[in-house]
């Protein structure tokens, strides 16, 4: 009975920390498509010259892509993400 309560418990921390460390690397590796926030004061940092309201989605692509936070697939970007961060960026701007 001991060995199934010690093996259940090990198995349980190695899940918990599993899932801890998962947690840990999404949020210590770069910018990625879905973080629209993030990008967005990227972009309000780097191209602050830039009228956000003005440009356009391939505009906007490319300077995401520029960005040296940004670390994700650039294929995995469509027109509601970017119309998400041209949002946020927009918001920013008006902050």
């Amino acid at each position: 009975m001991r060995v199934s309560i010690y093996l259940l418990l090990s198995i349980w921390l190695a899940t918990i920390f599993t899932i801890e460390d998962e947690r840990f690397r999404q949020n210590n590796m770069g910018l990625h498509w879905t973080d629209s926030f993030g990008i967005a004061e990227s972009l309000c940092d780097k191209y602050s010259e830039q009228d956000p309201s003005r440009i356009r989605f391939t505009q906007l692509r490319n300077l995401v892509l520029s960005l040296d936070e940004f670390d994700d697939d650039p294929e995995h970007c469509g027109e509601r993400v970017l119309e998400a961060i041209q949002q946020a960026w927009i918001d920013e701007v008006r902050e």
